[in-house]
């Protein structure tokens, strides 16, 4: 069965390559935009990378980022794909904020989000709803990400 037109396998790798990649931005407290996802997954697994000119390649990598939350959110609560930002704002995507409040028990449509500094001048967003943070709040603690 294919995916967005690509393979089961192909989807297994970009999952796989997208989940190792996320895991370590987050433990380095970098933030990533679409395009720098987008080049990692085609450099790493040799899939031709998403056409954002496309709806339909930007619903796939969409689809791609809500995965890899739903597993971080199963194992540390967090999800992970707040990290993967537009180029042109400091924000994540709408894919984002629906799963998030999809996570909540929130009528919000969209989720206070704070930052904590991350020593480099910028800032690393992370998001509260209802109180509980998505992305630890700073430091980020190795316990949190070795649930990851």
């Amino acid at each position: 069965m294919s995916r967005y037109g690509r393979s089961t396998a192909e989807w297994d790798a970009l999952e796989a390559a997208g989940w190792e990649f996320l895991v370590s931005q987050a433990r380095l407290q970098r933030t990533t935009s679409y395009t720098e996802m987008n080049t990692v997954l085609a450099r790493r697994t040799g899939i031709r990378g998403f056409d954002f000119n496309l709806d339909g390649e930007r619903h796939a990598m969409g689809e791609l980022l809500g995965q890899l939350s739903e597993r971080s959110f199963g194992e540390a609560s967090l999800l992970i794909s707040v990290l993967v930002q537009y180029l042109s704002a400091n924000d994540a995507g709408p894919g984002f904020y629906q799963l998030a409040q999809r996570k909540s028990c929130s009528g919000r449509t969209r989720p206070r989000t704070r930052s904590w500094p991350s020593g480099s001048g910028s800032s690393i967003p992370f998001t509260h709803i209802t109180g509980r943070p998505l992305m630890p709040h700073p430091p980020l603690k190795a316990s949190s990400l070795d649930k990851l």
